[in-house]
């Protein structure tokens, strides 16, 4: 690990995964997480159609960062349903972020959203591997109190009878469409990662998904 890197907060965009790093890791980490992101993706995709299955779609996406060595903690693996969701998404998010006093990952986000709006390559990236579902993920990433990765994958779905292209800024009016959210916490064992890491980097090389570093302010 290059103990050089700035490790100033980062984000990035994997597919339809926005991927937000607060201050503190390496260069290299944020790496590891892409790359962790990108094969559970392809993995879920290869086994499930996450149109029609979704729920089996997540537990094996889930299921593959646990074999990388991101073991799930706290609760487990939930669907929350959103039936009365109004606004845009992306304020919605940032205000839950905000309500849980999570003001560092809040900030990198906000920046995040900014700097996706500002990238029209990455915002057509994401948006097209979004497909027209209005399926997305947001990733936080940050250090637990012994200092190991922790990562929230939120998996969510629009449900709406049309959705525009840039779905996450959208204001949505009540009661014209439901959010459904899968959601888990995992946290990385270094060990168990390390086993699978020429694994990984092999299989990256095979694996299409459309990969941008997004510039924060």
């Amino acid at each position: 690990m290059n103990e050089l890197d700035n490790k100033e907060p980062g984000a990035a965009i994997v597919g339809n995964g926005l991927i937000t790093c607060v201050a503190g890791l390496s260069r290299e980490e944020k790496r590891d997480v892409r790359y962790s992101v990108r094969l559970a993706r392809c993995a879920a995709d290869e086994k499930y159609d996450n149109t029609t299955q979704l729920d089996d779609w997540f537990l094996y996406f889930a299921a593959t960062l646990k074999f990388l060595g991101w073991i799930p903690f706290g609760d487990a693996i939930t669907e929350i349903h959103h039936p009365n969701f109004y606004g845009s998404v992306a304020q919605v998010y940032l205000t839950s972020l905000i309500a849980g006093g999570n003001a560092a990952q809040a900030n990198v986000t906000r920046a995040a959203f900014d700097a996706l709006s500002a990238d029209k390559s990455a915002s057509k990236a994401f948006y097209s591997a979004s497909s027209d579902a209005g399926d997305f993920k947001i990733l936080p990433v940050e250090r637990d109190n012994q200092q190991r990765l922790n990562m929230t994958v939120n998996n969510f779905r629009l449900r709406s009878r049309s959705v525009p292209e840039a779905f996450l800024f959208f204001k949505w009016e009540e009661q014209t469409t439901k959010l459904v959210q899968h959601y888990g916490r995992f946290l990385l064992d270094r060990s168990v990662f390390e086993q699978h890491r020429a694994f990984l980097e092999r299989r990256i090389k095979e694996i299409a998904i459309s990969e941008f570093e997004l510039k924060l302010q």
